[in-house]
Parts: C-alpha cells; sequence; structure tokens
C-alpha cells in the first residue's frame, strides 16, 4: 500500500471509468485504470488518479452491492486514497442510491454529494428534478432503455425509491432543506421525511428529526420550518415533541387539504447540542 492524495474512482461501467479518468487526465493529472475488480497493479507510484468499473449498472440491486463493494475494496487494498469518486451516469441509470451507499458504509464515510449533472451535454439539475435539454428525464428516452428504464426525475425520490425497495434494514427516510424557495417556505418546510409503514409507532420519526434538528443547528440555521397535514395527528405529536410551535393553518389548493405550519428555534433548545 502506498500513501498519496490520490483519487480513487468508481464507476458503474468501462465507459465511466473511461470518461472520468480522461477529465483528471486533461486536467493534467497521470491516470490510470483497472480493467476488473481482480486487477492488482504492479507499479503504483507516479499515479494521480486510478479508475475501476464495478460493472455494475444493469444487474439486480444485490449484485450491485457486491460488485461495487468487491471494487472499493481492491482499490483499499492496493491504495490509501485521500479522496474517492463514485461516477454514476448523468441520466441516473443504475444502482446509484444502493452503489453509494455501499460506497459510504464500506469507506465510513457519513455522506455523499451526489451531482448527476452533465452540462455540456445539457443535463442539468434545477430543484432537485433532472432534466435532459430541458425535458424531464423520466419523459425522455430514458423512459425505456431496456436495461434500466428511468420513469423518476425527481432525484431525492428516485434515491429514496432504490434505498427503500433494496435495504431491508432501513426504516424510512429524511430530506433536509437548508434553502427554501417559495413552494417549500409556503407549503413544504426544512424537512420531509417518511418511515416505513410497520416502523411506525416506534420512535422513528421523532429520533430522526432531532437529530435533523442538530445538523440544521451546527449549520447555525436557527428557525426551522416544518410543516403537515393538518389531519395527520402523528407527525403533528413529532413536531411538537421537537419543540414545534404552531404558526397558523391554511387551506392548500394543490392537496384541497389543510396545511399546518410549526416552527422550531434550535439555538434555544438544548435537546440539539452546543
Amino acid at each position: 500500500m502506498i500513501l498519496s492524495d490520490i483519487v480513487g474512482i468508481i464507476a458503474d461501467d468501462l465507459t465511466g471509468a473511461n470518461d472520468t479518468a480522461l477529465q483528471f487526465k486533461k486536467r493534467g493529472a497521470s491516470t490510470k485504470i483497472l480493467l476488473d475488480s481482480d486487477c492488482s497493479p504492479k507499479v503504483k507510484v507516479g499515479t494521480d488518479v486510478w479508475a475501476l468499473s464495478s460493472e455494475s449498472r444493469n444487474v439486480v440491486s444485490g449484485e450491485a452491492v457486491i460488485r461495487v463493494g468487491k471494487a472499493i475494496k481492491t482499490l483499499m487494498d492496493n491504495f490509501s486514497f485521500e479522496y474517492y469518486y463514485k461516477k454514476i451516469d448523468s441520466t441516473l441509470r443504475g444502482n446509484i442510491a444502493i452503489e453509494t451507499l455501499t460506497a459510504i458504509e464500506i469507506l465510513g464515510y457519513d455522506a455523499a454529494i451526489v451531482i448527476p449533472a452533465f452540462p455540456q451535454e445539457g443535463r442539468i439539475t434545477v430543484g432537485g428534478y433532472h432534466l435532459a435539454k430541458g425535458i424531464p428525464i423520466g419523459k425522455t428516452e430514458m423512459a425505456i432503455d431496456p436495461h434500466s428504464p428511468i420513469t423518476e426525475s425527481h432525484v431525492p425520490t428516485l434515491l429514496k425509491s432504490q434505498l427503500i425497495d433494496s435495504v431491508g434494514d432501513i426504516v424510512g427516510t429524511i430530506d433536509l432543506r437548508h434553502k427554501l424557495n417559495d413552494n417549500y417556505f409556503s407549503r413544504l418546510g426544512h424537512v420531509a421525511y417518511y418511515i416505513k409503514p410497520e416502523e411506525r409507532k416506534k420512535g422513528c420519526a421523532t429520533k430522526a428529526l432531532s437529530l435533523a434538528l442538530e445538523k440544521y443547528k451546527k449549520q447555525k440555521i436557527e428557525k426551522v420550518l416544518i410543516t403537515c397535514l393538518e389531519d395527520n395527528v402523528a407527525s403533528r405529536k413529532v413536531i411538537e415533541k421537537n419543540g414545534g410551535k404552531l404558526e397558523k393553518s391554511f387551506y392548500d389548493d394543490i392537496t384541497k387539504k389543510y396545511i399546518q405550519r410549526f416552527w422550531i428555534n434550535t439555538m434555544n433548545d438544548k435537546r440539539y447540542g452546543k
């Protein structure tokens, strides 16, 4: 094993490994590509970037976990990278969520930054929605891809659906928004959480919201807005247990229901850390 500040790339196909390595090469980095996870490079010194394909884009999620895990362990056994780059498809095909989660768990990271945009090809992400030349990706030809059809254009929703469907020990998900546009401010708030039906009434949502509020406090976000439907008693209790104060209720023309707006002051509550 060598100690260096070199970069390790894990792609889900060989084309992606080549493309990503090329971008580093064009910017002056010395790059090499491993053709499979059984490769063990004989000469390691003098290379800044190494890329490896897990060949996991078009396999089932369970097999993708195995292949990505093997690829990462190959790199870990041969190098001591300062940075890891998990290459994903810019049209969102493949097992993006489960492969990223596998990488996080093996590497011991707290989080990953997911950036599917490729502006040079007209693929951008706006407000969480992924677009191809201005069209939501789920309404392009990617929706009928024979191997990995993409019908969901909202990236957080797509990632969430892959995790909930593929990982048995995940009890739920929580979305954190650090900046609110008009829609989020008026209707949705900073936080959205989902708990699997079979895991509800166990305190999971209360704990998840509490952990989210700790994150907001660390980022010096003093006032957190959380909303819920007026008839969602369970969600209201979760918010109130975390210090939520009702501001008002209003009729929402989209859901045709009443929504309640709560505010939580993270800085004045010792439950959310120093």
